[in-house]
């Protein structure tokens, strides 16, 4: 069998220059146009690949383009983003509502004393600075006796506050004896008022003994807090519904 030629690479002279056609066998510069090598006539442009079709065919000297493949993954990341958003948007009251009652619990509140104090009517001897005077054994209480519903007493201030909790002191002692002889409120409208205007309404339910009790709120801006009565235990015609002390909350 006959041995195939071995083709020697070119030399000096056959050195390509510039703007050639580099020879793939042997490394001979050819002229632009030729389509076989000048020195040692091997093909000087790759066969086409037939199976493809000419139109789609790289141009010579070129990558082909690979094609992008989608990716889910990033679309389904985009989406869930987009979903959290959105419903941190909607939620945002919540959310907001939410980590105001935390602060509410970690933050330090304080005493808020009101600038004023008014009622809807008292009784003699017995007006509405003394449901703020810092004793336990004066009250205020309104003029009619019996269950006192409809009748207010309403506190404002001098500059709004988030209002966390108030604190009601029910009759007109923590002594016992004293406490029983006046009617007690049983269930209190409490409507606060922010620096806007809003109102809110707060309905408490009150226990029926003596001292001090604690009722969370956590309203904002609050600029006026009213206490309405809708209820009273132990009211005869011959008693007041009495309150000793109302105290304010906040941060």
């Amino acid at each position: 069998m006959p041995q195939r030629p071995v083709r020697r690479k070119a030399g000096p002279l056959d050195a390509p220059k510039p703007g050639d056609l580099v020879c793939p066998s042997c490394g001979a510069g050819n002229a632009p146009g030729r389509h076989f090598c000048r020195r040692c006539a091997s093909p000087l442009a790759p066969e086409p690949d037939r199976s493809v079709p000419s139109s789609r065919q790289a141009a010579a000297g070129t990558r082909p383009k690979r094609r992008r493949r989608f990716r889910y993954g990033t679309l389904v990341t985009i989406l869930v983003i987009a979903g959290l958003v959105a419903a941190a948007w909607f939620a945002r009251a919540s959310i907001i509502t939410f980590f105001n009652s935390a602060a509410d619990r970690v933050v330090d509140s304080s005493a808020h004393n009101p600038t004023g104090l008014t009622a809807s009517s008292s009784a003699d001897g017995r007006g509405p600075e003394l449901a703020h005077d810092g004793f336990s054994d004066l009250s205020w209480a309104p003029a009619p006796t019996g269950p006192a519903v409809g009748e207010w007493l309403a506190a404002t201030f001098d500059a709004p506050y988030r209002l966390v909790a108030v604190q009601i002191s029910p009759g007109a002692s923590v002594e016992q004896a004293d406490f029983l002889a006046q009617a007690r409120p049983s269930t209190m409208l409490v409507t606060t008022t922010d620096a806007a205007g809003q109102t809110q309404d707060i309905r408490l339910k009150l226990a029926d003994e003596p001292g001090p009790q604690r009722f969370d709120v956590g309203v904002d801006d609050v600029v006026a807090v009213q206490f309405t009565i809708e209820g009273a235990y132990g009211a005869s015609p011959d008693t007041h519904v009495s309150v000793a002390e109302v105290e304010f909350i906040g941060r």
